[in-house]
């Protein structure tokens, strides 16, 4: 019995583990925002640039240009971590930054149409579409698929 419940145990481990390698490969890289709500206001033009990067251990956005509803975030750079126990997934993001500060939801999505993988990232007060850059999408269609269909499940 008690050989049993190890490796049932080190199975689930190395499930859960391949799930969030999985999903950190897929956010890890740079992305383009294409729709960005803060509060429910249309922010993409506050921005200097429309990009977030995502790399191991930090995520780094842009700034506020300062002419945009009184919406005036310096912070450039925070840290994030996924938690893949629930779908969909969460993002929390930590930053002095308080447009991307916070738990978010994320969505995987592929648009065959542009060879594009999308990321949709919400919260009560975020709402952003983005698509990831220089990210071959014919050598990641296994990948993408994979991150896909587990959104789906829910969707469905």
């Amino acid at each position: 019995m008690k050989k049993r419940l190890i490796i049932i145990s080190t199975i689930t481990f190395f499930l859960c583990t391949s799930c969030r390698n999985k999903v950190d490969k897929g956010i890890i890289g740079w992305w383009s925002m294409d729709t960005i709500y803060y509060k429910g206001y249309d922010i993409k033009y506050c921005l200097w640039l429309n990009t977030i990067s995502f790399r191991k251990n930090s995520c780094e956005f842009e700034e506020t240009n300062g002419n945009c509803l009184d919406i005036n975030e310096s912070g450039k750079y925070g840290t994030w971590k996924v938690n893949t126990d629930n779908i969909p997934y969460t993002l929390e993001i930590r930053s002095e930054n308080k447009i991307f500060d916070g738990k978010h939801t994320i969505k995987f999505k592929r648009d065959d149409g542009n060879k594009l993988l999308k990321m949709e990232i919400e919260s009560d007060s975020l709402y952003i579409v983005c698509r990831k850059g220089l990210f071959n999408y014919k050598e990641n269609e296994k990948l993408i698929n994979e991150l896909v269909e587990e959104d789906s499940v829910t969707s469905n």
